[in-house]
């Protein structure tokens, strides 16, 4: 696990505003979580989780929606589009694994590194009512969650 702390809830927004201009609907819910690790690599890492979101969780034609949350140690980011199959949730971390949408997966793959650096995880799984939910879940620093 990396030394220091940084503000997952600022990465989740930080992310949000860095992404360029688009027609697609990104809402960032957080709450004030403190994590042990490094600030940029977090934030990198959530902003390969809404970069994938954005590029592959909507159906041909239609306008991205992506619902981040952040709390308790985690940023879990929802899409609204096919889902990924139970047998590739964990291949979709490889790197070089390609989609469905194509791309070469160096995205996600470094989301597990940062998370595995981190002491955490990450996953992916079904989202309530259709789609996928990726999550990056770190440890958080104790009795620092509210600050």
């Amino acid at each position: 696990m990396l030394p220091g702390l940084a503000r997952l809830s600022e990465a989740g927004r930080r992310a949000r505003d860095e992404l360029p201009p688009s027609p697609a609907e990104v809402t960032v819910r957080t709450e004030p979580t403190v994590v042990c690790g490094d600030p940029e690599l977090l934030a990198q890492a959530v902003r390969n989780l809404i970069e994938n979101a954005l590029k592959h969780g909507a159906a041909p034609g239609e306008r991205a929606r992506v619902d981040v949350v952040v709390a308790e140690g985690r940023v879990a980011v929802r899409d609204h589009g096919p889902g990924v199959a139970p047998a590739l949730r964990e291949r979709v971390f490889d790197r070089r694994t390609a989609g469905p949408g194509g791309g070469t997966g160096i995205g996600l793959a470094i989301v597990r590194w940062v998370a595995e650096l981190h002491g955490g995880t990450a996953r992916v799984g079904d989202a309530p009512g259709g789609g996928t939910t990726a999550e990056l879940a770190v440890p958080e620093e104790p009795g620092a969650s509210r600050r």
